[in-house]
């Protein structure tokens, strides 16, 4: 939060945060900040699973888009305004980008082929923080299917693509 708050505060962006039934101090830690920063939900999951802790934080969510971070991710301080940029035309149906630069031979580009996208870039969308994607993506799928498989925001995110289609911009700036 330290990291992030200061890149985001002129944007006044919202942070939800789903505490994955932790037994160290988050909650105090969460706090803290909230009292610096007022666009922050907190809430505690009563038991440790992380599909059900990102479908929450899908649910929590109010934006129109959502990005999952882990507690160990960062943003790129050079990204984020044209991050923001992009998703205010709000013609992306989502985001991925290059996290920790794990990929070398897939230039920046758009899809709209999720076949293609999958082929090329799926071993890579399993790093959370690797993608923004719209919250209807999480609203109008059946999460049921994909519960505790690790896996959940990637089996929304293709289903959704598959069934209604879209552009998703691949960001290979590290």
């Amino acid at each position: 939060l330290s990291d992030l708050i200061p890149k985001i505060s002129n944007y006044n962006l919202e942070i939800v945060i789903c505490d994955n039934a932790s037994t160290d101090n988050t909650k105090r830690v969460v706090e803290k900040y909230m009292a610096i920063y007022p666009h922050i939900t907190y809430f505690r999951q009563s038991s440790n699973s992380i599909d059900k802790n990102f479908v929450t934080c899908y649910e929590l969510a109010s934006s129109k888009y959502i990005w999952l971070l882990g507690d160990s991710s960062r943003i790129v301080d050079i990204h984020f305004p044209k991050i923001i940029e992009l998703l205010s035309s709000g013609e992306l149906s989502a985001i991925t980008m290059n996290a920790a630069g794990r990929v070398t031979d897939v230039k920046s580009k758009s899809f709209t082929d999720p076949i293609e996208l999958l082929s090329e870039l799926g071993w890579h969308l399993g790093l959370i923080s690797s993608m923004i994607v719209l919250k209807a993506m999480t609203e109008k799928t059946y999460t049921h299917r994909y519960m505790e498989t690790t896996f959940i925001h990637l089996g929304l995110f293709f289903e959704y693509l598959c069934l209604n289609g879209g552009t998703v911009l691949w960001m290979n700036e590290t």
